[in-house]
């Protein structure tokens, strides 16, 4: 019976998905398209922005509609010509904002009155952490995983490269560095497939040179992998190991492995949703990640350490932490909790509600070396995904559908967007959901899909490397903690910012 009830949920999950999928895929048309993959567009002026003076330019998506909160500016601006977008994000140096619309991806260079779009339909795409390196797997005929991934600089380094164009690649992942792995698939000319049709290879766009295979021990048994992401020193992979290439498994989490890029038998971290951003980097090849399996948002979320394969878990008994932040020098960490919480009975279940009031009970704390995880209160309830300010004072996080920024020193947190999304597109109301989001389901409203921050240059390599002063795991010995000077915070000077 159980495994008829998970098949009818996987079967309504996927069906959702494909419908909202299909919905998104078509562009809003403009009147200012042209033929040469051109839009015309503009920066309306929308107000000033005291409350994000000197954190940066963000970028986000409301009913569709890009707009931009630009710190250096201290002014609000719709970008107007166009609508439908799907997801946006700038590029390492914060020259170049990608958005989606659909499949279409669209590049506009910050303070332009046009824009290009790609040729291509695009299946995958991320922006290299420094410059503006733009990887991405265009759409086969078929609707499969694209064929080969292009790389392309847009930042007047003339690059412009394919790999792995006779196969199909299904994932691909930036180091800090800049080097870029991904997994290809070669299938022989009859099924079934084995693992070793597909391969996974590591190359330097910028440095040149062929790709680099990475050989997984013992053979036969790895074979598609869900790619997380490099170690911070780019010497080591983490990805999630799914053998049966199962979709519905997947969802319910798989194991989170490490391996060096030349090669070896991977170690097993701990078992996790497939999510990317809940594999938080730290300082020293440190990493934070959350374990705990199943698709549900009732199940539990456990914070765990990693220095090397040596994991800790931090979480006490009793309590769920999820979605860690390290700030980017990788001295305080921040995450959410949930304590216990009363759930509504009904009858029937409606797991909707239940989630509904787990979700409103999370809370943001914040940890550092040598104290107890603080509650940070002015952020409220219902809160996720916090991400830092360079400053290693204002942390911005999801609440209610909109990004609100606050200050971890006091004081209460203020709107900056208003609700993120495209239109009320997604399969369930945001906030609503029954399953955890996670990278599966990326239609789920998620502040990494619909917001992008660009902080100043400089950032991407701080972040890579950053000092972190505790021991391996994050201590918990004081009653209290206390920030740090005012004169060792990081800085980002503003005299050569884009756009400016």
């Amino acid at each position: 019976m159980r495994i008829r009830r998970l098949i009818a949920v996987a079967a309504v999950v996927a069906i959702l998905i494909w419908a909202a999928v299909a919905t998104l895929g078509a562009p809003t048309a403009s009147h200012a398209e042209s033929e040469d993959r051109t839009v015309a567009v503009s920066l309306v002026d929308e107000g000033g922005a005291p409350e994000f003076a000197g954190l940066g330019r963000l970028a986000y998506v409301e009913g569709g509609r890009v707009h931009i909160v630009d710190g250096f500016r201290g002014a609000r601006f719709l970008l107007d010509g166009f609508g439908g977008a799907t997801r946006v994000a700038w590029s390492g140096d914060g020259s170049v904002l990608a958005i989606a619309v659909g499949t279409r991806l669209y590049l506009y260079r910050y303070g332009d009155v046009k824009m290009q779009w790609l040729p291509d339909d695009v299946v995958q795409w991320e922006w290299a952490p420094q410059g503006a390196l733009l990887a991405w797997t265009p759409r086969a005929v078929d609707n499969s995983p694209g064929a080969g991934v292009h790389v392309q600089a847009f930042d007047g380094r003339a690059l412009d490269v394919d790999y792995a164009a006779d196969a199909k690649v299904f994932d691909f992942v930036w180091s800090p560095q800049g080097e870029l792995a991904y997994l290809a698939f070669t299938p022989p000319p009859n099924p079934p497939y084995p693992t070793t049709s597909f391969h996974l290879h590591v190359v330097d766009p910028i440095g040149g040179g062929d790709p680099r295979p990475v050989s997984l021990l013992p053979e036969r048994q790895h074979g598609y992998l869900e790619l997380g992401g490099f170690t911070p020193d780019g010497r080591n992979l983490l990805f999630w190991d799914n053998p049966m290439g199962s979709g519905s498994i997947a969802a319910d989490g798989l194991p989170l492995m490490r391996v060096p890029i030349d090669g070896g038998t991977p170690e097993t971290l701990g078992s996790t949703l497939v999510r990317r951003s809940w594999v938080a980097q730290g300082g020293h090849g440190q990493v934070e990640i959350v374990t705990g399996k199943g698709r549900d948002a009732m199940q539990p979320r456990a914070l765990v350490t990693c220095s090397g394969a040596d994991c800790t878990q931090t979480t006490g008994p009793g309590v769920s932490e999820l979605d860690p932040a390290w700030s980017v020098d990788g001295r305080q960490l921040a995450f959410v909790r949930t304590e216990p919480v009363d759930v509504p009975v009904s009858t029937p279940r409606d797991p909707l509600q239940e989630n509904l009031a787990r979700y409103r009970a999370r809370t943001l704390w914040v940890d550092a070396p040598g104290g107890e995880p603080v509650e940070v209160v002015g952020a409220g309830a219902g809160v996720a995904e916090p991400r830092w300010a360079v400053d290693g004072r204002h942390i911005v996080v999801l609440r209610d559908q909109q990004l609100w920024l606050l200050d971890i020193r006091g004081g209460d947190a203020v709107a900056i967007t208003g609700p993120l999304g495209s239109a009320g597109r997604e399969p369930y109301a945001p906030g609503m959901a029954a399953y955890e989001a996670s990278d599966l389901y990326p239609i789920f409203l998620q502040a990494s899909t619909y917001s992008s921050w660009f902080e100043g240059p400089g950032i991407a390599s701080v972040s890579a490397q950053p000092t972190f002063t505790g021991g391996n795991a994050r201590p918990r010995r004081s009653s209290c903690w206390c920030s740090r000077a005012e004169d060792d915070l990081v800085t980002a000077s503003t005299s050569d910012l884009p756009g400016l």
